[in-house]
């Protein structure tokens, strides 16, 4: 004959089988839900801090209005980031919002050409609203003359400062929350295989 006894969160059958109580399987949706939670709020507070990082950073960079010459002082050789500012078309439906192409030309102490390249796409609000649109490389201290146009709209106003801090790029915040919810899939999902493992 079988004898069953039972303590608080384990049940010990005859049979020798030992199945753990609800109490500890709980343990682990519990830090998967946190892990979930501490995801989302981390990646939440990651792309709050990097906004603010780049508003704030914009404000101190120098504008020009488009079609008109930015001449700029550069202390330390490095590279510099054009952004856009205000180049959205405002035509709706056709084109609302859609920013109007905008051509950069850099000229360099000596008065020769800077070579200009896209830029990674990065954006900023700082009241304005700003979006990269070229990069140079600023090679020797000394004046720059940064020209930017848009054609025949003549719109806006272009802003040239130094690249944002890798930190405030928004894949960083992206990463956050998946760590936090693949972390708490996880934890879920190894709790419910754990549990059920212990009901055969």
């Amino acid at each position: 004959m079988g004898a069953n006894a039972s303590s608080a969160g384990t049940d010990v059958r005859s049979g020798g089988h030992v199945r753990r109580g609800g109490a500890v399987s709980r343990v682990g949706y519990v830090v998967g839900a946190l892990l979930l939670v501490v995801g989302l709020a981390g990646s939440l507070v990651w792309a709050l801090a990097s906004f603010a990082s780049r508003d704030d950073a914009a404000r101190t960079f120098a504008r020009v209005d488009v079609g008109s010459v930015l001449h700029l002082t550069v202390d330390r050789p490095g590279t510099l980031v054009v952004f856009a500012e205000g180049t959205a078309c405002l035509g709706y439906p056709r084109c609302h919002g859609v920013l109007v192409p905008v051509t950069v030309t850099v000229h360099g102490p000596a008065g020769g050409l800077v070579k200009v390249s896209a830029s990674p796409a990065v954006s900023y609000d700082g009241g304005v609203g700003g979006t990269a649109v070229a990069q140079f490389e600023a090679g020797v201290p000394g004046s720059y003359r940064v020209v930017g146009t848009t054609g025949r709209y003549r719109m806006g106003t272009i802003a040239v400062g130094p690249p944002f801090p890798l930190w405030t790029d928004d894949g960083f915040a992206w990463a956050v929350l998946g760590v936090g919810l693949a972390g708490g899939c996880g934890m879920a999902m190894a709790t419910f295989l754990r549990r059920r493992g212990s009901h055969h």
